[in-house]
This record gives structure tokens, sequence and C-alpha cells, in this order.
């Protein structure tokens, strides 16, 4: 086997351990066989079941090492990010529960000690409850002591000696966008030129990829070049309230932008 630091351990093909077996009988009874005319000889016949064997071992062992340097990396990111920093936390909650989280920046000192902390959650789901407990057991288990936390979601935790703690989140502010794309197609192109349904399609797809809640909107960000080749020109634009535009829509760490399918118009300019 070899090993890499890119690629970790790389078990042999069949083809690599017959040749390696060839030249070991060659060297061993002075023969001289190639791969091809050492196929089919009763040796052959014994060493196959051997050489598949070890294929298995081999195999077993690179799938070991690749899990090993997944824990050694899981491992060392969590001692690179603790769990009681925001970064941390909010890398905690997607990676226990699926869920997106966000803290308000500290931007004063009337702010010190103060907790304001966002998550995406369903609040209408039927097990919200046992959620929302497990969030609060989280917090009490992570995040430091002494400190106030803000939010409509309020409950306790119960710690070993007895005494209980009061933790709260809030869940998301909701904004809908209305989403404007006007998509002008080049005159050097031959390529085909899609549809406006499916140009809908891949900006709602990467929207949904890379937006995340207390993101600001950069409208330009969630379709690009490389989702439309056949264009030359693409503009998204955007409207909250009043006009179109396609300026940085700045955001609360709260704010969650909601945009559906029958809120983006696409145009498609020849």
């Amino acid at each position: 086997m070899t090993y890499t630091v890119t690629n970790g351990y790389s078990p042999r093909s069949y083809e690599t351990i017959l040749t390696e077996c060839v030249q070991v009988v060659n060297e061993q009874f002075g023969t001289s066989y190639t791969s091809q005319s050492f196929t089919g000889t009763n040796l052959w016949k014994y060493l196959y079941a051997t050489i598949q064997g070890l294929m298995t071992v081999e195999n077993n062992i690179a799938e070991l090492g690749v899990k090993l340097q997944d824990y050694i990396r899981t491992q060392n990111e969590e001692l690179i990010i603790p769990t009681s920093s925001e970064n941390g936390f909010t890398a905690l909650l997607e990676r226990e529960m699926g869920l997106i989280a966000s803290f308000k920046p500290t931007e004063s000192s009337s702010d010190a000690g103060q907790i304001h902390l966002a998550i995406d959650i369903d609040n209408t789901a039927e097990d919200y409850a046992e959620k929302k407990q497990q969030i609060f057991n989280l917090m009490a288990e992570h995040l430091g002591a002494g400190l106030f936390y803000n939010g409509t979601e309020q409950g306790t935790v119960t710690e070993l000696n007895g005494q209980s703690f009061n933790y709260a989140f809030d869940l998301p502010t909701e904004t809908n966008l209305k989403v404007k794309i006007q998509v002008r197609i080049s005159e050097n192109t031959n390529l085909f030129v899609e549809t406006t349904n499916k140009i809908k399609e891949k900006f709602l797809a990467n929207f949904a990829k890379a937006y995340r809640l207390g993101y600001d909107f950069e409208p330009q960000v969630y379709l690009c070049k490389d989702d439309l080749p056949f264009a030359s020109e693409i503009k998204v634009t955007y409207q909250s309230n009043g006009s179109y535009s396609g300026e940085v829509l700045n955001s609360a760490y709260d704010e969650k932008i909601i945009i559906t399918e029958n809120n983006v118009e696409v145009e498609v300019i020849s």
C-alpha cells in the first residue's frame, strides 16, 4: 500500500499484486513468467484467492485510514473552535441538530453579558417543545455562566446542584423579497439558451445552498456566468420596500430572507 498526505492509504490493484507475486516466483524458482503467461497456471490458481484476500484487507485498511483522518479532523476543529465561542456553538447546533443560528455582535459596552441568539427552527412542528429543551440543554452545557439570555423562546435548565438557570433565544424575523433577473444572450454564443423556469430554478437552488440566517443579501452572488454560459450579462435586483435595487441588503443577525418561486421574475433579452 502507498500513502500520501492528500489521498491517504491507497490499496494496490490486482495487477500490481500479481506482478509482485510473479517477480517473487521468478526469483525463487528461476522462471521467466510474465503476468500474462503466469495467469492460468496451477500456482496462479493457488495464489488467486490469496491476492483477493490481500485486496480485501488493504481496502479495509484504506477505509479505516479515511475514517481515522475524519475523526482527527473533527477533533482538531473542536479544539481549534471551542463550543463556548459564537462560531463553535453555531457549528455545534448545526452538527447536533441540523439548525442554523446567528448571534448578535457585541457593539458597545452596554451589550456586555447580554446574549442575543436567533435560531432558524420551525416552532409549529410537533416535536418543537422537545427540540427547544434540547437547545436549552446545549446552551447550559456549552455557553458561559453569568450571562443574560434574551429572546421570546424561554426555558430553564436544572443543574446538578439543583439550581435552575434561565435560557432564551429568538426565532428569525422573516423578510420577503421579490427578485427580478435579467439575462442578456451573448451575440457570440451558439449554446442552448435555457428557459426562464430553468433560470429561476438555478437561482433558487443557489440561494438555498449559499444563504443562511443573518447573512446580508448579495443579489449578484446567486447567479453567475458559470450557471448561464450563454449569457453576456446577468443582472439580479430585488424589491423589499419601494423600487428594485441591486445593492447589498444589510441584514440583522435574526433576519431571514425569504424568496419564493412566485416572487422571482426572469427576463431573457436577445
